[in-house]
């Protein structure tokens, strides 16, 4: 078993839950999701992996898998699947199928340049993390990983 990283942009009702029951207030500005190139150009960004695109039959992507190419091979990767909102991919919301938390904290990350503020909600509880590429915003952060590992020194900095 592993955990589902579940991805939202910040409606009203999610809004005043997080910022009710975790104490964390939201960055100004608009929020929308991403497109499938958007998507596309992020997970590219990040070197050392093999990415496979799993298409629909209109050949939109709806999953991208990320497998680390260095050993141990099982350590590092990413499964992203991928709702496309519309026929052409111009609106798709996104979840993380297991995978590495600091590379799906990243790839959320380098989204939310093209997205402006969003939220991932873990399903193993604790709180959510508010990420907002424009203003810096990864919090709580440190209540999901340890932010000075190797790994996630990497990331981030490729995320940028």
């Amino acid at each position: 078993m592993g955990i589902l990283y579940h991805v939202h942009c910040p409606e009203a009702d999610l809004k005043e839950w997080v910022e009710t029951e975790f104490n964390l207030k939201f960055p100004h500005g608009p929020s929308r999701w991403p497109t499938v190139e958007e998507l596309k150009s992020v997970v590219e960004q990040f070197t050392g992996f093999k990415i496979k695109y799993n298409e629909n039959k209109n050949g939109i992507p709806h999953q991208v898998v990320m497998d680390f190419v260095e050993e141990p091979k099982d350590r590092l990767y990413a499964l992203i699947n991928i709702e496309n909102k519309d026929e052409k991919g111009q609106e798709s919301a996104f979840w993380f199928e297991k995978g590495s938390t600091e590379l799906n904290i990243a790839i959320t990350y380098a989204v939310s340049k093209f997205t402006g503020p969003i939220v991932i909600i873990a399903d193993c509880g604790g709180p959510p993390i508010i990420v907002d590429y424009s203003s810096c915003t990864l919090s709580p952060i440190d209540q999901w990983i340890d932010i000075t590992s190797k790994d996630w020194q990497r990331f981030y900095n490729e995320a940028r």
